[in-house]
């Protein structure tokens, strides 16, 4: 007889008592609110690091001008 009480009274007061605790992403997902894309905004911000580096690039142009001293021969470029 207590047996089915139990069972009966489990069923009936199963939402009360000691609950699992909820995880932030569950409590995002209840209030309708999106998570943020780590890994977009992460892809994001490398890609425009490398454009920035290579407008960089481009503005930078070094020029070197060798004057030989006297009595050397330059080198030969094959």
């Amino acid at each position: 007889m207590g047996f089915i009480v139990g069972i009966i009274l489990g069923f009936v007061y199963r939402k009360q008592g000691p609950q699992r605790p909820k995880y932030v992403y569950e409590i995002e997902k209840e209030l309708g609110i999106e998570p943020p894309d780590l890994e977009g905004q992460y892809w994001q911000k490398i890609r425009e690091d490398e454009e920035e580096s290579s407008e960089k690039e481009k503005e930078l142009k070094v020029i070197y001008h060798i004057k030989n001293q006297k009595g050397t021969t330059p080198p030969k470029i094959n």
